[in-house]
């Protein structure tokens, strides 16, 4: 790694909630890294009531680090602007805690960006830990009738329908960089000068479809949205938000009240980005399509049943 200036030409952020083990590797990894471009790194701490003493040890000889304690849980769009508002990167790279990065990642997509002067934001392709690609990441963009098609139970019931099937780019060459209408956010660079061109993420999004509101704002400005073929970079597991409930802190007895199960915030961050640009009467269609389950449709059925029954006895 190149020795880190004042003036680094990539920031990167790490949003970090209660994954603290995932924060030390991926720090290590950023620590190893060859890369001749310079680089610092912010860390935004979304829950110190619970992690203050665990942050304030951190400390890596090869990296210029910045921790900024959170009094609350701000979500992954508003915390990363936080991260963006110190940063002093010409560009600015969201990295997810739970990733391990590979040198040579940081330079070929800045050398990417250098050559692409139309790109806004670039999304390496990540791989697991046993090495396999991640199968579906980049995608068209997500309009009303590809959220019933890819989120709801017909999509379950038929995994391989057309629309679904293109809306997740399944014949997209992963050998080969591509432009897609959206890309992963958390493991995404992007030009800062965009970035506070398009005024960063929306907070109202707490978690999830921050990638598909980003390449909405990038679009309006004429950036484009690549995906690159690299996979220099692996990605664990979602585990800041899988399996955990995410809080909004204030006190103990709040904390309780305020608690959301994954589920529910990834139904609100539907809801709000159909409203946002497509209109209520979309967003409510769509939440109320992709809402329902086989539960539903078997009570549907013995309840349909037992009305004929009523009718013919």
């Amino acid at each position: 790694m190149k020795t880190v200036t004042n003036k680094p030409i990539v920031t990167v952020i790490i949003v970090y909630y209660q994954a603290t083990n995932d924060l030390l590797n991926c720090l290590h990894c950023l620590s190893l890294l060859t890369d001749e471009t310079s680089f610092e790194v912010i860390i935004v701490d979304n829950n110190p009531r619970l992690t203050k003493g665990e942050t304030k040890q951190l400390t890596f000889k090869n990296i210029s680090l910045t921790i900024i304690q959170n009094c609350k849980n701000l979500g992954f769009g508003q915390a990363n602007n936080i991260g963006a508002r110190l940063a002093k990167g010409e560009y600015l790279f969201f990295l997810n805690p739970d990733t391990l990065p590979e040198s040579g990642l940081v330079d070929k997509i800045v050398n990417f960006f250098k050559s692409h002067p139309q790109a806004g934001s670039v999304s390496p392709r990540q791989k697991h830990q046993d090495g396999k690609p991640y199968k579906i990441q980049g995608s068209l963009e997500l309009t009303p009738i590809r959220a019933i098609f890819s989120e709801s139970i017909i999509h379950t019931l038929w995994p391989n329908n057309p629309i679904a099937y293109k809306y997740f780019l399944k014949d997209l060459n992963p050998e080969q960089d591509q432009q897609v209408d959206a890309a992963p956010a958390g493991v995404c660079m992007i030009e800062k000068k965009a970035f506070d061109e398009i005024g960063g993420f929306d907070p109202k999004f707490f978690l999830f479809f921050e990638e598909h509101d980003l390449a909405q704002k990038l679009k309006k400005i004429n950036k484009e949205v690549w995906l690159l073929a690299n996979q220099k970079i692996t990605h664990i597991g979602e585990q800041s938000s899988q399996g955990k409930n995410v809080k909004y802190n204030k006190d103990k007895q709040e904390e309780i009240r305020e608690k959301k199960s994954i589920s529910t915030i990834f139904s609100e961050s539907r809801y709000y980005y159909f409203y946002k640009y497509f209109g209520r009467g979309w967003a409510q269609l769509v939440n109320l399509i992709c809402s329902i389950n086989k539960w539903h449709i078997i009570l549907s059925c013995l309840i349909l049943i037992y009305l004929l029954y009523l009718l013919l006895a």
